[in-house]
C-alpha cells in the first residue's frame, strides 16, 4: 500500500511538472523543486523498498502530495502579483564582494583557530567536531560565527561577479572559505547551502548573457559540482571510518543515500508520533528564533530536536514540510507553500528588472534545499541575504 502511494505520488509530481510547463513556459525554480524530490522520491522506490514499507506511511505521503499541489498552485496562479520597489543604496559589485568576503574570512578563520580545526583534520576526526559542536564540548564564540555567517550573501555576490568576470580568482576566494567553513560544521549542508546560493546568484546574473557567453559559465558549474561530490564522499567516508574503522565503499555509498533520501521516511515516522493542529503559530520552533535568542544569550527548546526516529538507526533529519507544519498547523504550511511558491514565481518571472539577487538566490536555495529543512528559518546567513536584498542595489558595470 505504501509504495503504491509512493508510486502515485511521483506520477502525480510528474503531471503537475508536464501542467505548470505548458500553462507558464519553462518556470525554471519549479522545475527544480520538483525534480529534486522527485529524485529522493524515485531513489526510495527503486533502492530502499524495506525502509519505505516499513518506515514510510501513506499518510505521510499524502501530505506531501497535498504540499506539492499547493506550492504548485501559488507558482502557477500567483504570479500577477505586482513588485514593490524599494529605494536601495547603489553599490559596485566588487566593493560588496570584497566586504563580504574579508568578513566571512576573518569569522572562519577565528572559529578555525579557537577549536585547533588541523587536529581534528589529522586525527580524521571530523564527524567528532560536530557532535563536540552539538553536545556543547567545545565553545565556539557566537561573535565569530555571526561573522562567519557573512559566507551566504558573499556566495551569491560571488556568483555574480564570477559570472561577468570570468575570473577563476573570484572563485577561488569563495572555494578556500567555504571548505574551511563546512568542516568547522562537520556535515555536508553548508558546503551544499553554499554552492547553491552561489549557483543561484549565477543564474540571476547570467540570465543578461547571450548563449556563447553563458558557455563559458559551464566551467564554473562543472567545478562547484565536483567540488561538492568530492567533499560529500570526503564526509561520508569519515562517518564510515567513525563506525567501521576500516574502508568500506559500501559503506560510504550508504551514507550519501542517506543524506539525500531519508529525510522522507524520518518525517514520515515523526508525522505519526506527533500531535500536531490543524492551525497554528509557534515561532518558537523556527530556527531562526532560536539562534536569535540565542545570540543574546537566551534559549529555547524546540520540540522535534527531542523526537529520535530510529530507520531504524537514530536519525534526526527532516523535510521542509516537518517544520512548516510544526509551526503553523497541518493547514496553515498548506498555505504558507501556496505563498511561498506563488513569490517565487513573481521573481523568477521579473528577476531581470527588479534586481533581487539575493532575494531570487534564497528562493533558488530554498526550492533545491527543500528536501532536508525549511531554509527561511534554518540560519542567520539567510537571513542575513534577506537583509543585503533590501538595502543594497548592485550597479551594472562594464566588464
Amino acid at each position: 500500500m505504501v509504495t503504491l502511494a509512493l508510486t502515485c505520488l511521483i506520477f502525480l509530481l510528474l503531471f503537475i511538472l508536464y501542467i505548470s510547463i505548458k500553462i507558464q513556459g519553462s518556470p525554471y525554480i519549479l522545475i527544480v523543486f520538483i525534480s529534486m524530490w522527485l529524485m529522493a522520491l524515485i531513489s526510495l522506490l527503486f533502492f530502499e523498498s524495506d525502509i519505505v514499507n516499513n518506515y514510510c506511511s501513506s499518510t505521510a505521503f499524502l501530505f506531501i502530495g497535498m504540499h506539492f499541489i499547493f506550492f504548485s498552485i501559488g507558482n502557477i496562479f500567483f504570479a500577477q502579483i505586482k513588485q514593490v520597489r524599494i529605494p536601495k543604496i547603489p553599490i559596485e559589485i566588487m566593493h560588496i564582494y570584497f566586504i563580504l568576503f574579508a568578513l566571512s574570512f576573518l569569522g572562519t578563520i577565528l572559529i578555525a583557530y579557537s577549536i585547533n580545526l588541523k587536529q581534528y583534520i589529522l586525527e580524521q576526526q571530523i564527524v567528532q567536531l560536530r557532535d563536540d559542536g552539538f553536545e556543547g564540548n567545545i565553545n565556539i564564540n557566537k561573535y565569530f560565527k555571526f561573522l562567519s555567517n557573512f559566507i551566504y550573501p558573499f556566495s551569491v555576490v560571488a556568483g555574480m561577479a564570477f559570472s561577468r568576470y570570468k575570473n577563476f580568482y573570484l572563485l577561488f576566494a569563495l572555494v578556500s572559505t567555504a571548505l574551511v567553513f563546512s568542516l568547522i560544521n562537520g556535515g555536508k549542508g553548508s558546503l551544499l547551502i553554499i554552492s547553491i546560493l552561489f549557483i543561484g546568484g549565477l543564474i540571476f546574473s547570467s540570465s543578461r548573457f547571450t548563449k556563447a557567453e553563458n558557455g563559458k559559465l559551464k566551467w564554473g558549474l562543472t567545478f562547484m559540482a565536483i567540488l561538492l561530490m568530492v567533499y560529500i564522499v570526503y564526509i561520508s567516508y569519515s562517518r564510515m571510518l567513525a563506525d567501521n574503522k576500516e574502508f568500506d565503499l559500501k559503506a560510504i555509498l550508504k551514507e550519501i543515500f542517506i543524506y539525500f533520501s531519508y529525510s522522507i521516511p524520518a518525517f514520515s515516522k515523526w508525522l505519526s508520533i506527533s500531535n500536531l493542529s490543524y492551525l497554528g503559530f509557534d515561532l518558537r520552533q523556527l530556527s531562526i528564533s532560536r539562534e536569535i535568542v540565542a545570540f543574546g544569550g537566551g534559549h529555547i527548546d524546540r520540540v522535534v530536536d527531542k523526537t529520535i526516529v530510529y530507520i531504524p538507526e537514530q536519525f534526526n533529519v527532516f523535510t521542509a514540510f516537518g517544520d512548516s507544519i510544526l509551526a503553523f498547523g497541518y493547514i496553515g504550511s498548506l498555505l504558507y507553500y501556496t505563498f511561498i511558491g506563488g513569490i517565487i514565481r513573481l521573481i523568477d518571472k521579473n528577476r531581470k528588472d527588479n534586481k533581487m539577487p539575493f532575494l531570487y538566490a534564497l528562493f533558488f536555495l530554498f526550492v533545491s534545499y527543500s528536501l532536508f529543512t525549511d531554509i527561511f528559518f534554518f540560519m542567520i546567513g539567510a537571513w542575513l541575504c534577506l537583509l543585503f536584498n533590501f538595502i543594497f542595489k548592485i550597479k551594472e558595470t562594464s566588464v
